[in-house]
């Protein structure tokens, strides 16, 4: 895996945490994507009208993410191995984009100019994991579905 170098306080308090349980037996650190639901994207938009970042090339923010279904389904897969990896990045393959996933929701959202410390991609290295299991591509319709079907998101 990578060697983290985390940018704010919630990153270096996770960076921490794996690193205190390093020594552990059978403790695997997942290092996971964005879960459409239990994320920033959909608090916001319970909240009211969703500002999206949007850059000059008229693109808006990605991210690797996992639906709510697909996140049980695949840690159920990883149980089942005889071994485990230490650290796990955890996500389904492929770049998300955020407004796809507003669209998909029927969410009230409109672009606003990104501003320089926004974050435009945040991809995670998967080849590990789909080494080890089954993961399908991430479909933005489809995670927002399994939000919906687990309450998630209205």
């Amino acid at each position: 895996h990578d060697e983290c170098h985390p940018i704010n306080d919630y990153g270096k308090a996770k960076l921490e945490m794996e690193r205190s349980v390093a020594g552990r037996a059978n403790v695997t650190c997942l290092r996971i994507g964005n879960v459409p639901g239990a994320d920033m994207l959909f608090r916001s938009v319970r909240k009211g009208p969703v500002a999206l970042d949007q850059w000059r090339d008229k693109a808006g923010p990605k991210r690797s993410m996992i639906g709510l279904r697909e996140f049980g389904r695949m840690v159920a897969a990883l149980f089942k191995l005889p071994e485990r990896p230490k650290i796990l990045n955890f996500a389904q393959p492929g770049l998300v984009s955020m407004e796809s996933l507003l669209i998909a929701a029927d969410a009230d959202w409109h672009w606003q100019d990104a501003p320089e410390t926004a974050v435009k991609e945040l991809a995670l290295d998967l080849t590990l994991l789909t080494s080890l299991i089954d993961v399908p591509v991430g479909d933005p319709a489809t995670m927002v579905a399994e939000g919906r079907a687990c309450g998630a998101i209205a």
